[in-house]
């Protein structure tokens, strides 16, 4: 009950072990991931190179072709002239490339650049015709090249018979794949090999242009379409050689997230975690503490008193948790919810009796900044609660800078609410406290209102600078009769402690006011001291 720990430890550390695993996995994988995606841009760079290449040469290729064809059909020599056949000759040493060159006359061959060619041989329709005017026929086959497919280009009358290789005959990388097509996707060459997606894009490359592999790259010119792909090798092997920094920090940042995991969880699990998440869940209730007239016995207001119930239902007393909020910077959020509660819990109530006042403890940085007033200007506006009916109680420990102090409480009575001394005696200024400080009610620390423990002395003389200075005197820790009676005899004015009531819940506090009901001359809302008429 006395310590502020969390309640869902289970959980955290469920979280915290969840949490674990991701960190110490996460970067890693992030790393083998960087490292393949490398791996996956290098392949790319490698196909980009190559179709680069294997455009340039396929388009010079086909060019020498077509200009050595143009000019063969240009030439006006008779056919079949030696004129004729050394022009074509020429032109085939000159073109490394070309197994051939012939002459077709409706569609038959009629003298070729091979020693051994079929004249009279019945060439079949061409397949298609590139953009340049050069027709196409694929799978060219002859005894006079042993049998092997060729492609014929063919040009006007002339054409040139060439290995399909030849169109990609460049170098290619382990694992990339080419494929050299017409503009309109009709399959010219390839080499290479990449595997299943390096054989899909050979495929994809003889049924059209704009169906290839999303992994392949693709080029165009007026006459030509080149695909090429590269399959990437991702094997861990291969990732640890070419990029080693990647996974070594992918290591690196799991051991630094796992770090920082380990700290989030210490901090989770640490008191200012428990305590700054219970004022987000706003887990702190108020409970009201009567004070009474000692003259009339009558409920003439109440002390505000914040208790913290967890979730669980566990309850943490404040001596536990409001010194390590104000060591923390959440006593501010803290005062806030009481001064929600007491507006929303006793605001009818305070406005129908204008006699009840609810007493606030000020915390030592309200008392500095001043904060605290326009908090409460706000929570009052349209409550019907006046302001002297807030009794704003400053203990003497809380006075850090006397100076500051009297600037805040100064401006509190200007607002019109009433202003306390709490615990006078406990602390090492009082008298200075009394002198320089604006007050409306002093308040008598418990430890000197059992006469019987020698402290009788002390109290008259307290009881009698109250007097002096005009101050309202509440007595606290009243736990017996014979304390009450000693207290009114002396002349104090009001007390609280367990002889009357303990701290309640505010339906109970609202009961208990009705039982006792309102002293003499109080209705008004005027009381005995001066405290109460502060406005």
């Amino acid at each position: 009950m006395n310590s502020i720990v969390p309640y869902n430890r289970f959980k955290v550390m469920a979280v915290a072990a969840l949490l674990v695993i991701v960190v110490s996995t996460l970067p890693v994988a992030a790393g083998v991931y960087a490292a393949s995606r490398a791996v996956a841009a290098a392949a790319r760079e490698r196909s980009i190179l190559a179709v680069d290449q294997a455009l340039a040469h396929a388009g010079g290729l086909l060019r020498g072709i077509s200009l050595a064809l143009a000019e063969i059909e240009s030439a006006d020599y008779p056919p079949y002239s030696e004129r004729h056949l050394n022009k074509m000759v020429a032109a085939a040493i000159a073109l490394p490339d070309v197994a051939e060159i012939g002459y077709v006359a409706d569609r038959v061959l009629q003298c070729s650049t091979w020693a051994g060619g079929q004249a009279g041989t019945r060439e079949r329709e061409s397949d298609f015709s590139l953009s340049n005017g050069m027709a196409v026929t694929r799978n060219i086959t002859s005894s006079a090249h042993a049998g092997k497919g060729l492609t014929r280009l063919q040009y006007g009358a002339h054409y040139a018979l060439v290995d399909p290789a030849s169109f990609a005959d460049i170098h290619l990388d382990a694992g990339t794949s080419i494929a050299i097509a017409s503009a309109d996707g009709q399959l010219l060459g390839s080499a290479g090999s990449s595997g299943e997606e390096g054989d899909a894009l050979l495929l994809h490359g003889d049924q059209g242009a704009a169906a290839y592999p999303a992994h392949g790259v693709l080029r165009r010119d007026a006459t030509l379409t080149v695909l090429s792909y590269t399959a990437p090798d991702r094997r861990i092997v291969t990732l640890l050689r070419e990029h080693p920094s990647m996974l070594a920090l992918g290591a690196l940042l799991s051991v630094m997230m796992l770090v920082v995991s380990a700290r989030h969880v210490r901090k989770r699990l640490s008191p200012l975690a428990t305590l700054t998440e219970a004022v987000k869940r706003r887990e702190f209730v108020v409970h009201y503490q009567p004070i009474m007239a000692l003259e009339s016995g009558a409920c003439v207001g109440a002390e505000a008193l914040v208790r913290w119930q967890r979730a669980n239902g566990e309850w943490v007393w404040p001596d536990v948790f409001i010194p390590f909020a104000e060591e923390n910077g959440l006593i501010f959020s803290i005062t806030d919810q009481v001064i929600a509660a007491i507006v929303t819990e006793l605001g009818p109530t305070l406005a129908a009796r204008s006699d009840l006042h609810v007493a606030v403890n000020v915390c030592a940085q309200d008392l500095q900044s001043g904060r605290i007033l326009d908090v409460l200007d706000a929570a009052l506006a349209g409550s019907g609660i006046r302001p002297c009916q807030i009794w704003l109680e400053a203990t003497e420990r809380g006075v850090r800078d006397i100076d500051t102090a009297r600037t805040t409480l100064m401006r509190a009575q200007q607002r019109g609410y009433t202003t306390a001394i709490d615990d006078f005696g406990t602390g090492y200024s009082s008298l200075s406290c009394l002198e320089r400080l604006p007050l409306h009610v002093l308040k008598i620390d418990r430890s000197f209102v059992d006469a019987g423990a020698g402290t009788g002395c002390v109290l008259r003389h307290i009881v009698a600078l109250a007097k002096s200075l005009g101050l309202a005197l509440v007595a606290e820790g009243i736990e017996t009769p014979v304390q009450a009676v000693q207290l009114r005899e002396q002349g104090v004015d009001f007390g609280q402690g367990w002889l009357y009531a303990r701290a309640m819940p505010a339906p109970d506090f609202r009961s208990f006011i009705r039982e006792t009901g309102a002293g003499e001359g109080e209705g008004d809302g005027e009381g005995e001291g001066e405290g109460e008429a502060s406005d």
